[in-house]
């Protein structure tokens, strides 16, 4: 069976992206030096289309900075 759901958005990814860094943090809010995670297959699932869309993005890096900059200052 494939996973027909839709492509996240960035703030879903940032959450997923949140999500795995919080089980990385301890209590204290250090940063673990060692961590054990299971992921879901859903959790794979989503790790494969970011890692997918930024693969697709990486090229126009430069432009996408400039486009956030350029919104940033102006």
């Amino acid at each position: 069976m494939t996973d027909q759901r839709q492509p996240m958005n960035i703030e879903q990814q940032a959450d997923l992206i949140g999500y795995l860094i919080g089980g990385t943090t301890m209590r204290d809010g250090r940063t673990a030096r060692e961590t054990i995670m299971t992921l879901s297959a859903r959790d794979v699932a989503d790790l494969r289309h970011i890692e997918a869309r930024l693969r697709r993005m990486a090229p126009y890096e430069g432009q996408i900075k400039s486009i956030v900059t350029r919104g940033r200052n102006g």
